[in-house]
């Protein structure tokens, strides 16, 4: 474990983002006073090591250095979500919204706010990444769990780990930095409508937007075992 410490240690210097599991490797250590003491695999650092897996497989080599740190209002990328309807995501003239699974609903996955508020920051990225590459980007929410989850990268629930993962793979590929803050919920006011999946008042309020709504990627839901 050691050794791999070292080796991901120095893969850090040039992808940032990895240090997250990189230090939950590394908590994987404590206790153990002797460096041929066994540590045990638990499931969730399997998940940690399969991130590492899939990112070096397709990583070039290359890594671009990051412009300065800017708001996803400043880009022009807004999210929201809301548990008895939907999601919403803008990124410039471009968006996404749907409404949550039936299966969610009975399962009673609607009640965790910061799942739901966290899935349309994730399929932003999902989306738009290839157009947010080599960039620090604060997330506005008006979730204080999502800005917790985000921040620590670390959360109790594990349908919100799950897609943490997703989120801080798809930014070691875009080589993105990101991190999240709290405004209030009546600052969102474009996003709301799309979250409520209220198209009419949407238009309204962004004449600009494209006519068609891209769809969110099928795989998203997966990420999420009911």
């Amino acid at each position: 474990m050691q050794s791999l410490l070292g080796l991901l240690v120095f893969a850090c210097r040039v992808m940032p983002m990895g240090r997250v599991f990189s230090r939950r490797l590394s908590l994987a250590t404590k206790g153990a006073r002797h460096p041929e003491h066994r540590i045990r695999i638990s499931a969730q650092l399997r998940a940690y090591l399969r991130v590492w897996e899939s990112f070096l497989v397709t990583y070039n080599g290359r890594t671009c250095w990051q412009a300065s740190e800017v708001t996803n209002s400043e880009i022009s990328l807004f999210t929201d979500a809301v548990g008895a309807h939907g999601f919403g995501a803008i990124f410039g003239s471009s968006w996404c919204a749907d409404s949550w699974p039936h299966e969610w609903s009975a399962s009673g996955l609607v009640k965790n706010l910061t799942l739901l508020e966290l899935f349309p920051i994730v399929v932003s990225v999902e989306l738009w990444g290839n157009l947010l590459a080599n960039k620090r980007i604060c997330f506005w929410t008006d979730n204080l769990g999502v800005v917790f989850a985000v921040n620590k990268l670390t959360s109790s629930s594990l349908p919100v780990l799950a897609l943490l993962r997703h989120l801080v793979l798809r930014c070691l590929e875009w080589n993105i930095m990101f991190r999240a803050q709290h405004v209030p919920g009546v600052d969102n006011v474009i996003a709301d409508p799309l979250s409520r999946l209220d198209f009419q008042v949407f238009r309204q309020r962004f004449p600009g937007a494209e006519l068609e709504g891209c769809r969110c990627p099928p795989h998203m839901w997966n990420l999420i075992h009911v």
